[in-house]
């Protein structure tokens, strides 16, 4: 879970560590590429506008990466027009969803990834 905001990232990390998943937090985005190749996530959920390195350098980052290359990418951003999901989906994300994400549709999408928990 990659979030400058704070309380943002540790209200989701919590609940998705209540619901047994192995959560790993990151601030910024080059602390999320440290974290991401220490941990080996399945799934990294990425807010896009951060300062420093944006969510989508991030993205591309990974996507670069060969031991990163295959994680599921997924977006999470206030930004949630067509414009803002193709622009996510041509730097290799996944899914994107819009602030406040629906808990229910973010569960649904972890499920049919088969992220571990």
């Amino acid at each position: 879970m990659v979030d400058d905001n704070d309380d943002g990232r540790e209200m989701l990390a919590y609940l998705l560590t209540a619901e047994g998943h192995t959560v790993a937090q990151a601030p910024d985005g080059r602390t999320a590429l440290d974290t991401a190749a220490a941990f080996h996530p399945d799934v990294v959920i990425l807010d896009i506008g951060m300062p420093g390195m944006s969510g989508y350098e991030v993205a591309q980052k990974m996507r670069d990466s060969h031991d990163l290359s295959s994680v599921v990418l997924v977006a999470l951003s206030g930004l949630g027009q067509r414009e803002d999901k193709e622009h996510a989906a041509q730097v290799g994300f996944d899914r994107h969803f819009t602030q406040p994400v629906d808990l229910n549709s973010l569960r649904a999408f972890l499920a049919a990834t088969g992220a571990q928990r």
